[in-house]
């Protein structure tokens, strides 16, 4: 198990704008298996709140602002402020997320694996009662 990080994006600023890259093993972690993205999202509102057994993610605010609490097996806390698209939050597996929109937002995800609801670790409880490292 990793620790999360911020990644560095490729990113070319461009005469029409900038343009933010991810490519497989260049500039993520992981292999990429799937994309997905959060839009229309309320002020406020948490999402995630789970914890992947294998899966891992990184995750890019590319429009507002989210504040991402992570927690590890270990008990230790992570926080992170996304608002720039040009930097991702590496999150490992078994880490306890939540992701709080805090203005109209939009959040990429860049997955290691396809989606299996089997891989998702939904209760809190179920995640705390897993071995401690």
């Amino acid at each position: 198990m990793g620790k999360p990080a911020i990644i560095d994006l490729k990113h070319l600023n461009v005469n029409q704008g900038n343009i933010t890259i991810a490519e497989d093993c260049e500039h993520l972690p992981f292999k990429l298996n799937r994309v997905y993205w959060l839009t229309d999202i309320s002020k406020g509102q948490v999402r995630g709140n789970n914890a992947s057994l294998v899966g891992q993610r990184v995750i890019a605010c590319v429009h507002g602002h989210v504040t991402v609490t992570l927690e590890d097996v270990s008990g230790n806390h992570y926080r992170y402020e996304l608002s720039d698209p040009h930097h991702g939050l590496y999150i490992p597996n078994l880490h306890w997320t939540k992701i709080k929109f805090m203005e109209s937002s939009i959040l990429i995800c860049l997955a290691s694996n396809r989606f299996q609801e089997s891989d998702y670790i939904r209760s809190y409880q179920e995640f705390l009662a897993l071995p401690r490292n």
